[in-house]
């Protein structure tokens, strides 16, 4: 375990800290995004993809920084590699810290501290993203086909067998009313530990309520329902062009 947590700390994974008892305390850096839009809805994560389901993990649009990466470089990289957004397509109004312990367990046994750089910005265009629903995704499962609206039909996950917190086959739960229409947006990442992020806006109360104990079987019930979209050509087209854009914008804008 020493060595492992020596080893972070020489490849620049994390930074240890020594406290005043004796314990070590490891800090990792990472850098978010509250954004909001002109009805100042908030984006969340709903849940990442993993090829073949959708996992609850609900919060801001985070992402950890990077072996000698300042957070103005890593906010670039959160909105190109994990939303698809040009970074002229935001506007940052202020910023803040904010430190989240980890859960021990979670970083074999080692205290850990989460140190957030926190970007608060409005967006200026409209997301990217593949849009749907939960009902079209209901209807596309059912009748194997695309919805009445045009939308994009969505492949269908095989079911999990078992009682995992969140790995179970969570469809016998059912979507909330309210959220059977609420838009959805689907990014794909090329990222090595998921294929793809689930986004949605939401009204800071209504954030509040899913991130808590009482909205946590609602959160499970909406993602159950959500599958990665099947791209169509002109999706696909639009795609590209916004990746160009990324590209050229990462090397020539500055925060």
């Amino acid at each position: 375990l020493a060595g492992q947590v020596a080893s972070e700390a020489f490849s620049g994974d994390s930074v240890v800290v020594f406290k005043p008892s004796g314990d070590i305390e490891r800090v990792l850096h990472f850098v978010a995004l509250h954004l909001e839009n002109e009805d100042e809805e908030v984006l969340v994560q709903l849940a990442e993809w993993t090829g073949q389901h959708a996992l609850p993990d609900l919060r801001r649009p985070t992402l950890e920084l990077q072996e000698g990466e300042d957070a103005k470089t890593g906010l670039n990289r959160l909105l190109s590699a994990r939303l698809g957004v040009a970074r002229s397509a935001i506007s940052c109004k202020t910023t803040s810290r904010l430190n989240v312990r980890a859960n021990p367990g979670e970083r074999g046994g080692i205290e850990t501290r989460h140190a957030h750089f926190m970007y608060h910005a409005t967006l200026l265009e409209n997301f990217g993203g593949v849009p749907f629903t939960a009902r079209e995704t209901r209807l596309s499962r059912s009748s194997g086909s695309r919805s009445s609206k045009g939308r994009p039909s969505t492949s269908m996950a095989p079911k999990r067998s078992g009682t995992s917190h969140s790995m179970l086959a969570l469809e016998d739960l059912g979507t909330p009313e309210r959220f059977l229409d609420h838009p959805v947006y689907f990014v794909d990442t090329d990222s090595m530990e998921t294929r793809g992020r689930f986004y949605a806006w939401l009204s800071q109360m209504e954030m509040e309520h899913l991130s808590a104990g009482a909205g946590e079987r609602e959160l499970q019930g909406w993602v159950s329902s959500l599958r990665k979209p099947v791209e169509r050509k002109d999706d696909v087209e639009a795609q590209s062009d916004v990746s160009k854009e990324l590209s050229e914008g990462i090397k020539r804008s500055p925060m």
